[in-house]
């Protein structure tokens, strides 16, 4: 990683890359280097009331294989190139009790420009896939889609005398543009959290759909912390066209009892179902060059079989352990 510098005026730019080994005993394996570069060009208007950025977005990936005799290709790369054209502006007023309050408005636009892949693969047993037919090609590698969109975005926050956040509150509402030409309106993102009091606080963000004319996704929590225990309570909702509805209440419980140590639980319940969604509990140690976590859970997931649905019972032990700056590890028994 290179972080972010400035190479000339106005201008920023970072690099990042990765490479990753795909190894097994048996079947293909592969090496794989990705490297992404974004080149933004910026710009203050009008004493600084007018920010604009432009940033061209460079994205490769080459993967390499290894033990292919059964497979058509050898190799297989990525290569995508979009613009991102920013227009922003951010107001902000102090109170005479002394807290703050911050306004930021602004439009982001994308805009694809290359995409360019090769590289298929073709699996010779059924079980090998189950993306594509046997015989057939099969596309190994995709990036993310990116789609002309605008976004118009409207952020605020409020500060107390203390600097302290009192209440955050966020909403982007996307528009599908095709052709130069705006077509609808996609699904609009509101969120906020709101500090009720020192100690309690609620989050709630919310999807609303224009097309299916009702709200798709929303997620509430309710956060109480006092001294070294702190408690919080969840509802998850979600309903998509075709798609089944989700909905759920989660309660979380922690208690920090030392300084270093914190131990924590959960029980989720599927409300759709009326039934048990998952439970688990566990504990994790922090210091300031290192940290581990071990903890257990049971999940509980449902399945469509011939004569109804059943639910299938998943029990797991995880354990993580974090080296600062080195790394972590993190493994998962099920």
């Amino acid at each position: 990683h290179y972080g972010i510098t400035q190479f000339i005026e106005h201008t920023l730019t970072s690099f990042d890359y990765n490479y990753k080994n795909f190894t097994r005993e048996r079947g293909a394996t592969a090496t794989q280097h990705e490297a992404t570069i974004p080149i933004t060009f910026y710009w203050n208007l009008f004493d600084d009331y007018l920010h604009f950025k432009l940033t061209e977005h460079l994205y490769g990936s080459y993967i390499d294989f290894s033990q292919t005799d059964e497979y058509r290709d050898k190799e297989n790369y990525y290569l995508r190139h979009y613009h991102q054209i920013e227009l922003s502006t951010d107001l902000s007023k102090k109170f005479r009790d002394g807290s703050f309050h911050s306004l930021d408005f602004g439009i982001n636009l994308l805009i694809p420009d290359i995409e360019r892949q090769s590289g298929f693969y073709t699996p010779i047993d059924e079980n090998e896939s189950l993306n594509c037919q046997v015989g057939d090609p099969c596309e190994f590698q995709r990036g993310e889609k990116i789609d002309s969109t605008l976004e118009l975005q409207l952020s605020q926050y409020l500060y107390n005398k203390n600097g302290i956040e009192k209440f955050y509150h966020r909403v982007i509402q996307p528009i599908v543009v095709e052709d130069g030409k705006i077509i609808k309106l996609d699904e609009v993102d509101n969120e906020f959290k709101w500090s009720l009091t020192d100690n309690l606080s609620l989050y709630n963000s919310i999807n609303y759909n224009y097309d299916f004319g009702k709200l798709t996704r929303s997620s509430s929590t309710l956060d109480l912390t006092i001294d070294n225990l702190s408690f919080d309570i969840s509802h998850y909702f979600k309903e998509e066209i075709e798609s089944d509805r989700l909905e759920s209440i989660t309660g979380k419980v922690s208690f920090q009892f030392s300084e270093k140590y914190n131990a924590f639980g959960h029980y989720s319940h599927d409300l759709e179902s009326d039934s048990l969604r998952g439970w688990g509990f566990g504990y994790d140690m922090k210091k300031r060059c290192w940290n581990y976590r071990l903890s257990y859970k049971q999940e509980f997931i449902p399945i469509s079989t011939a004569t109804g649905t059943e639910s299938r019972k998943d029990s797991m032990v995880y354990f993580l352990i974090e080296l600062f700056p080195l790394g972590g590890f993190d493994y998962e028994y099920r």
